[in-house]
């Protein structure tokens, strides 16, 4: 009996001294939440640590008032201070590190943890710090990385490449399996998953393609992809090739005749068109980009095709039509400020074309920096290049004098014939 009685009290001893743990933990909890509640963060501090040390598992708002209260700790740091606030940051990490211990939920936490490195960190290796630690939250699950990680890691590899920390090489083979993997699983997403996938490869695309150096991402596809054999597969790698604006190889040929030849869609016919863009041969880019446009169901994808097919009409200075098609295309996703910013330009190279003088000359001026700022006001990354095109539209504008001589003045409805009808603003 009494070997019976002994493990009984030791069991009720037990569940005692976790009754009177949890209670001192509720405790010391509510004593520090209160602080936190109106935002009296420096007096949260010493009771917040007692809780982190004593009772880590007492709840999730544990770690969620601690990055609060040293996001606080950071703000009210002098700008001389660098030291402390990477401190500061340093022990953001503790709190993020014992959180995912307790509570798991890797991937959002070390994004947010590489971010806020990025955001707060004085040093000059802050970006590819914060970059590295959200490489931690793709790992979390690489056949499937949450999309909000995948933007966050995609955002910096695009800033650091930019800058020249990272290099071609680099940048593809950290995102290339990321942005593969994202496009395996896309179909089986919700619609916001794909709406975030659009606007996070739309930046890369963009940034993509303005990298001149060497390897190119074409080089690099060549060189360390093959073909696949499966169907899906072959999609897959060549929307990711689409991504980096990998579009002129080989492997990219044999991709979009390999998805044409199972099935003449629009995705497989506007690869092709994009193979021949890219190596000039823009009388069968117009051919693909024409059926592409015709099969495609999805606005933005046939918002892409049409912008496309603009740029090509313009290298065979088919002027007119490029326009045309870039007015579809904004249409079509009024997002999209690309096919605006392509008629800026196309305005801007032609204006001497429209009109009879001077001012009708320069009054398609006024039309393209309309276009311009349609621009970006739409897609906001492209803001930079929009104002650039708006200053050279700025300094050939009609003069005021001349306006009063056509009996204009500021603020007064100015149609404008270009291609088509244009209605615009007098400034000066």
């Amino acid at each position: 009996m009494k070997s019976k009685i002994i493990p009984a009290l030791a069991f009720t001893a037990a569940a005692l001294n976790a009754t009177a743990q949890d209670n001192q933990c509720a405790v010391e909890y509510s004593m520090y939440k209160e602080f936190v509640n109106v935002e009296a963060y420096s007096e949260a501090r010493e009771p917040f640590w007692k809780v982190f040390k004593d009772c880590p598992k007492f709840s999730k708002n544990i770690y969620i008032d601690g990055s609060k209260i040293y996001r606080s700790m950071i703000s009210k740091a002098g700008e001389d201070d660098d030291a402390l606030v990477n401190a500061y940051v340093d022990t953001l990490g503790i709190i993020y590190r014992q959180r995912i211990a307790n509570y798991g939920e890797p991937a959002s936490v070390w994004s947010r943890y590489g971010m806020e490195i990025m955001k707060y960190r004085r040093s000059d290796t802050a970006n590819l710090e914060g970059f590295h630690t959200i490489a931690k939250a793709i790992a979390a699950n690489p056949t499937d990385p949450d999309i909000a990680s995948v933007a966050a890691y995609t955002q910096a590899a695009c800033a650091l490449l930019a800058n020249g920390t990272i290099d071609n090489e680099q940048a593809f083979d950290a995102l290339e399996p990321v942005v593969k993997s994202v496009y395996r699983n896309r179909e089986s997403k919700s619609e916001s998953y794909g709406e975030t996938a659009d606007k996070v490869f739309s930046v890369m695309r963009r940034t993509f393609s303005q990298s001149s150096a060497t390897p190119t991402f074409d080089e690099l596809f060549q060189r360390k992809r093959t073909l696949p054999s499966s169907i899906t597969e072959v999609a897959a790698l060549t929307k990711t090739m689409d991504v980096f604006s990998a579009d002129g190889n080989d492997l990219y040929a044999q991709c979009a005749e390999r998805l044409y030849k199972n099935n003449p869609s629009a995705q497989a016919a506007a690869s092709i068109a994009r193979y021949n863009r890219h190596a000039k041969k823009y009388d069968n880019a117009a051919k693909y980009y024409d059926e592409a446009i015709k099969m495609e169901t999805d606005q933005k994808l046939k918002s892409d095709y049409l912008y496309e097919a603009a740029t090509v009409a313009n290298n065979q200075n088919k002027h007119r039509e490029a326009v045309a098609l870039a007015k579809k295309s904004a249409a079509a996703n009024p997002k999209n400020g690309a096919p605006s910013l392509l008629i800026a330009a196309i305005y801007m190279v032609n204006a001497n074309n429209f009109g009879d003088d001077d001012f009708a000359h320069r009054t398609v001026y006024w039309v393209a920096a309309d276009y311009a700022s349609k621009a970006k006001t739409a897609d906001m990354p492209l803001t930079e290049e929009a104002n650039k095109l708006i200053d050279k539209c700025k300094k050939q504008f009609p003069k005021k004098e001349d306006a009063f001589m056509h009996s204009i003045k500021s603020g007064d409805a100015v149609t404008v014939k270009t291609y088509d009808t244009e209605t615009t603003t007098a400034r000066f």
